[in-house]
């Protein structure tokens, strides 16, 4: 086991100017960052009064350069949280779920926690107009929009988006603010790709089911489908994952029009400047079965290539290599040649018309490639014949049922959809490139890497004779087998799946959250989800709880979406930043409300109303609002350490400063720095000072106590 001179817990100013300070003086320092590592700077927008940055810089990017200059020091970092410490003797120790480390010093960094106000009403009604935040997925979620997964920060207004009722809506509003506290981490059965993140107000569509006792356990009965808060989910619960519901087909595709290309007069289409070799296409190219069975060889392994486009195949695939062949020959007039190098065969098509073709409708290299929106909506006899001829160019039949591979994100959100249109529910996995390179791969004696992640879809189960029977191929499974559970069901236009696992984690950092028009629905990976908190109080009267930085934020991201945002504070004046008091005082929407405290939260299924008492008078007066969102502070991350060190009736660690050591604590090698003591300043240069005493200090400890530093 490593001995660290320095195990530094937290990853906020504090912690990261200590790593910094330590390492520079050759100490072996551990950063024990957290699942979601920062501190409040990650809940911060524009930081104007940190020295060095005359024109301001954003809290996360500022935590960013921070952890890069640590990083550059040589400090190690384990981005996970502390689950247990032993302080009773030296060298401590510090779990991180399983694994243990010891350090001969150890800085506590571990900041501060966002504060609710602790009333019954307002726990009863978290998520149905209560909360601490006003909008709702983290940075990185993915979303389907345009008809494939993009992270939510990059969705801009007027793309479409899938919604509840399997139509694809234009985004007309988005919005994003800081957020500190729980998600919820939602994995359904089938789709692994990636979890679904949620604050725990956000409503996510979901259902129950009873099933009957023997011998009637097959008297299903079903719920009726509700929005649930994601904190309330519970691994009863069935998500809804809807249908793409629209059909259109698309008979043939005009290439004039489609690739801006010249027409002759006997209708087929050339480029403006012509090589001898040049070839002319027809230019109404029939988009028929055949078409998309070719489509399906390209987006399994086919590559554009500098005079045309290759499909490759293996050496079986005889009977594939013939059928494309003839494909090209019927669509386009042209026979392409076969080429056989070992297992390998490729078949070469020379022409520019269709290399460009492929390449606007199907992308260039493996990992990016994908359909055209609109082929998520062709007739489902079409769709099959596109899944035929990918799973023939690159699938395979495994003993529980067919798999589809590819490294293309894109292609397994459309398939996904295409294979739910088809009736069936696929089992969706994701090897990282990091995972796959852990194994020694060789082709031909010579060591392959992969650069990016690799999905596996596979079709079995309750699944397999759908499959089959759209694949043109029995599997073997289905003569031996006599029956098959179900483990998820398609009805009403929705794929239901039960909730694989539900757990929490601890977050800080940016949420999102978008208004779609119509349905005020979109759809994640794995779940679908509503439009909730700022948006839900678009035109509505609500009011902000607290006189700090980030409750005038809060009030000015809600003033622009909100008839009305009243600002109730305890005290007479605020503690926010002048700037920030002069803007919101400014905003002609928002109102303060002095000196009061909320008594009560007012409504049974939704707030209906606050009743607020004069801090002084004790009169109380009930305001008409629809939404409560409180912003009142933090409380110190200081629960691990209860038992071991020193605290106050708050929960502050109460350092113990001795002549040579200002950042002590009781325990002689253990140092506080910044939140976690510090209820007075709470800003943060004076963490990164805090930061700066507790690595000098522990420093010096080591010198005086355990000997030069490793």
């Amino acid at each position: 086991m490593v001995l660290y001179d320095a195990i530094v817990i937290g990853s906020g100013p504090a912690g990261l100017t200590a790593a910094i300070y330590t390492t520079r003086a050759n100490m072996k320092t551990l950063v024990i960052a957290g699942q979601v590592a920062g501190g409040q700077l990650m809940i911060t927008t524009d930081v104007e009064n940190y020295p060095g940055f005359p024109n301001g810089i954003l809290g996360p990017e500022l935590m960013e350069l921070w952890r890069k200059q640590a990083e550059r020091f040589h400090a190690d970092f384990v981005d996970d949280n502390v689950t247990r410490v032993d302080l009773g003797h030296n060298p401590f120790k510090v779990w991180v779920e399983g694994d243990e480390y010891e350090g001969r010093t150890i800085i506590v960094a571990t900041g501060a926690n966002a504060k609710w106000l602790g009333l019954p009403s307002e726990e009863s009604l978290k998520g149905k107009g209560v909360s601490a935040c006003a909008t709702c997925l983290p940075t990185g979620s993915e979303v389907v929009a345009n008809a494939a997964p993009a992270a939510i920060e990059s969705v801009q207004d007027g793309q479409m988006v899938l919604t509840d009722d399997g139509t694809f809506q234009p985004v007309v509003g988005t919005g994003s603010r800081l957020y500190t506290g729980d998600l919820i981490r939602i994995v359904p059965r089938f789709f692994h790709e990636a979890a679904t993140l949620l604050t725990p107000e956000h409503p996510v569509l979901a259902a129950t089911l009873d099933k009957g006792t023997e011998p009637n356990y097959w008297k299903w009965s079903w719920h009726r489908p509700q929005w649930v808060p994601a904190g309330s989910l519970t691994e009863r619960h069935i998500l809804l994952y809807p249908i793409v519901s629209k059909t259109e087909d698309v008979p043939s595709l005009k290439l004039s029009e489609f690739l801006g290309l010249p027409r002759d007069a006997s209708g087929r289409v050339h480029f403006t400047r012509e090589a001898v070799t040049s070839r002319r296409l027809i230019d109404d190219l029939p988009l028929n079965r055949d078409f998309m069975r070719l489509a399906g060889y390209f987006l399994a392994d086919g590559t554009i290539t500098a005079r045309g486009f290759n499909l490759y195949f293996g050496p079986t695939d005889d009977a594939y290599v013939a059928d494309a062949t003839s494909i090209i020959r019927r669509l386009f007039g042209y026979t392409p040649t076969v080429k056989r190098e070992g297992s390998v065969r490729r078949i070469e098509c020379f022409a520019g018309i269709l290399r460009d073709l492929f390449l606007k409708l199907f992308g260039k290299y493996s990992y990016g490639k994908s359909l055209p929106h609109w082929f998520l909506y062709l007739p489902a006899e079409k769709q099959a014949e596109l899944v035929k001829g990918f799973w023939r160019g690159d699938g395979g039949t495994k003993a529980l049922g067919f798999e589809f591979v590819t490294n293309s994100p894109l292609l397994v959100a459309q398939f996904k959809m295409i294979f739910l249109r088809l009736g069936m529910i696929p089992r969706i996995y994701r090897q990282s490139a990091e995972v796959l390179n852990r194994s020694k791969n060789l082709l031909n004696g010579r060591r392959i890497r992969f650069r990016h992640d690799r999905y596996q879809m596979g079709i079995g189960g309750a699944w397999l004779e759908r499959a089959s029977e759209v694949l043109g191929a029995k599997h073997p499974l289905l003569s031996r087998r006599t029956r098959s559970h179900a483990h998820g069901w398609i009805r009403d236009g929705y794929a239901y799946l039960p909730i694989f696992s539900l757990s929490r984690t601890q977050y800080s950092g940016r949420v999102h959250n978008l208004a779609v028009a119509k349905r005020n629905t979109y759809v994640t990976a794995g779940a679908t989800v509503h439009n909730c908190d700022g948006f839900f109080f678009k035109g509505l009267d609500v009011m902000v709880v607290g006189g700090g930085d980030t409750a005038m934020e809060e009030s000015l991201y809600l003033s622009k979406l909100c008839k009305s945002v009243t600002i109730v504070h305890r005290r007479g004046e605020f503690r926010a930043s002048e700037i920030m008091q002069d803007r919101v005082l400014r905003t002609p929407n928002i109102k303060v409300i002095w000196d009061h405290t909320v008594d009560e939260v007012l409504g049974e299924k939704k707030v209906e109303g606050v009743r607020i008492k004069h801090v002084k008078t004790g009169a109380i007066q009930t305001l008409p609002v629809q939404g409560m969102f409180i912003a009142i502070g933090h409380t110190p991350a200081t629960e691990l350490f209860r038992g071991h060190l020193e605290m106050d009736a708050n929960g502050y660690v109460i350092p113990r400063p001795t002549e040579d050591f200002r950042t002590a604590t009781k325990i002689p090698g253990v140092f506080v720095a910044g939140d976690v003591h510090d209820h007075r300043y709470r800003q943060a240069v004076t963490a990164a000072g805090y930061g700066c005493m507790a690595a000098l200090d522990a420093e010096r400890w080591l010198r005086k106590h355990a000997g030069t530093a490793a």
